[in-house]
């Protein structure tokens, strides 16, 4: 399986987790997905758009390497040792701050803007990644600010993770006393 195959096949994983987190969202209300349980702590809308916002970021940058070829390296297994490192710490019952204040979330976000911001980011991933050739997906067109470069296929499977860690505290915000049960 060529390695652009490969990462459009993780790519389609990737999907179909932000599908399967949307579809357990639906049945609740816009009051309860846009409203923060505890003082300093994000709302559901708050955790979508701070994934989309992570997206956007990434996208951005692999637009800038695609658009600057000679700028890019091919990536080994250094690559993959990166991602494994970033998502053992994600793994980690720890919470810690993020590395860029530029990820942090509105606090006004709805659910609603959340969702279709991710929704576009991703389409537009799909559909850049689609037109990519093949030579571009073993390269570093992804930079973690803790980590740093990766190719394309673990940065997804990294997002992967990401989004799983978010899932998490999605369910603490939905299972917290305060949340508003209506």
């Amino acid at each position: 399986m060529s390695t652009k195959t490969q990462t459009l096949k993780t790519f389609d994983i990737l999907n179909q987790q932000k599908n399967k987190v949307v579809d357990s969202l639906i049945n609740y209300s816009p009051a309860q997905l846009n409203t923060c349980v505890e003082p300093n702590q994000w709302s559901v809308a708050q955790v979508i758009s701070h994934l989309a916002i992570a997206e956007s970021l990434s996208k951005k940058y692999l637009d800038k390497k695609i658009a600057n070829k000679q700028h890019t390296n091919e990536m080994g297994i250094m690559s993959g040792l990166r991602r494994n490192l970033i998502n053992t710490i994600l793994k980690l019952p720890l919470r810690y701050k993020l590395p860029l204040a530029a990820l942090n979330p509105t606090e006004n976000i709805t659910f609603d803007l959340a969702i279709e911001e991710w929704n576009a980011i991703r389409n537009h991933y799909k559909s850049d990644l689609e037109k990519l050739e093949e030579s571009f997906f073993n390269r570093d067109l992804f930079l973690h600010p803790l980590v740093g470069k990766m190719k394309l296929n673990d940065a997804f499977l990294f997002m992967y993770e990401h989004a799983a860690h978010h899932e998490k505290q999605i369910a603490r915000i939905i299972y917290n006393p305060n949340f508003i049960n209506n």
